[in-house]
């Protein structure tokens, strides 16, 4: 049978007063996908809605990021700054610390001047006292000990040097002994040449063995070596007595190695 208009009508009319046939209606006419289109839309719409919470959360995150580089960059700026301000005061302490070090150089300079201008007064205040005592110091190794002066000295050697028994070098060297004394060592004649320091070192134990040993040739005698002074290290000391070189200090005389 055809389907008029006024049965349309009268159709919607008989909808109108039964709604629970539109359900029945619906479900005839629209396919499943239709009928289940506003649950997915309410779907899309929830998650619509989440996707928009999650992003308004992430730029939020994006945010407070972007806030705690500030932060950071600012402190990092800030540290920069102290940090230039710490290496500026360094190089002005380095300069400082350079000025320092030229007047401590100075300084060094002056005490090294003065501490050799003292040594040298000391050597020779030492030299005086164990010339003017002699007899006290070297006694334990000389008798009848004579103290050479320089013109004596000088005497000896010329007239060693004319004999040839001593070259214008050893003669040289010999002037410059501390001490030169002549004495007897049991029944021999003999020759002592001292060297004389306020701290005896090694150079003393060498230069006094050479200087005995040039007197030796030069006089063809018995010439016996000797360091004297305050004070006397102990490797000083066995050196001495291996190269068989007398020691003497204030109330001691250390005999070499027999």
């Amino acid at each position: 049978m055809a389907f008029e208009i006024q049965d349309f009508h009268d159709l919607i009319r008989l909808l109108e007063a039964h709604p629970e046939w539109r359900a029945e209606l619906r479900r005839l006419v629209l396919s499943e996908e239709l009928l289940r289109l506003p649950e997915l839309v309410q779907q899309l719409v929830e998650a619509q809605r989440h996707v928009e919470e999650r992003l308004q959360r992430l730029e939020t995150t994006v945010a407070q990021l972007i806030e705690a580089q500030r932060h950071a960059e600012e402190r990092l700026q800030r540290a920069e700054a102290r940090l230039e301000r710490v290496e500026k005061r360094l190089e002005r302490v380095e300069k400082r610390l350079e000025h320092v070090e030229i007047r401590l150089e100075g300084v060094e300079k002056r005490l090294e001047k003065a501490e050799d201008r003292l040594s040298k007064v000391w050597g020779g205040f030492l030299e005086g006292r164990y010339r003017d005592r002699a007899h006290a110091y070297f006694g334990p190794v000389l008798s009848r000990i004579r103290v050479l002066s320089g013109e004596q000295l000088v005497q000896l050697l010329d007239e060693a040097l004319e004999a040839g028994r001593l070259s214008e070098a050893d003669r040289r060297d010999l002037l410059l002994a501390d001490l030169v004394l002549q004495g007897r060592r049991e029944t021999q004649e003999v020759y002592l040449v001292a060297e004389i320091s306020g701290l005896i070192s090694e150079d003393d134990v060498r230069r006094a063995l050479d200087r005995a040993q040039m007197l030796a040739r030069a006089t063809d005698r018995l010439a016996i070596a000797a360091v004297a002074g305050e004070t006397l290290p102990a490797d000083v000391q066995a050196l001495a007595a291996q190269r068989g070189v007398w020691c003497i200090t204030d109330g001691k005389v250390l005999p070499p190695i027999a």
